[in-house]
């Protein structure tokens, strides 16, 4: 009996260590013709809710990607598998994380293409912020608001950035 619990609690930490560290997944580009190359990224699925004015609280799974050096962006789905559509006006993405035990809030500006934000911070570069905060923080709330002419949509979801920084190292 003592034998199994032991081997319950070591399969356990192994199971719990395994999904810490997989949460951020390490995927290598192809191609034109479908052979791997040396270049990566890093993705990573988070889910939450959204709102608009045809529904309110509705699913939302997002892509974060994260090309070291290149770009950050997030591919967004409405209703966990319908790419959105943003409008051409413009995006605002907050954050929200605990860094030193203080709440810490930033705004960016992003740039939209189809379903894809890309980020840019409204005073400097909003890649290298948010990189940052992945590397310090453990969990980001993100918030997105798109607004056009005619109406208005916020995304929210959740990031856990539990072994982020050792995934971007690794690319």
């Amino acid at each position: 009996m003592k034998n199994l619990l032991k081997s319950l609690l070591i399969i356990l930490i192994t199971l719990t260590t395994f999904q810490t560290s997989a949460q951020w997944t390490k995927t290598y580009y192809v191609d034109d013709f479908g052979y791997k190359t040396e270049q990566a990224y890093l993705g990573y699925i988070a889910e939450g809710i959204f709102s608009n004015s045809a529904t309110n609280g509705s699913k939302l799974k997002v892509l974060v990607v994260v090309d070291k050096g290149r770009s950050l962006r997030f591919k967004v789905f409405e209703y966990g598998n319908n790419p959105a559509n943003f409008s051409p006006d413009h995006v605002i993405v907050k954050t929200k994380s605990i860094l030193n035990g203080e709440p810490q809030v930033l705004e960016f500006r992003a740039n939209q293409s189809g379903a894809n934000v890309y980020l840019k911070k409204v005073e400097k570069d909003g890649m290298e912020d948010f990189i940052k905060l992945l590397k310090e923080s453990t969990h980001i709330s993100v918030m997105f608001r798109e607004t056009s002419k005619y109406s208005s949509s916020s995304y929210v979801f959740k990031i856990d950035a539990t072994g982020f920084t050792k995934a971007y190292d690794s690319l």
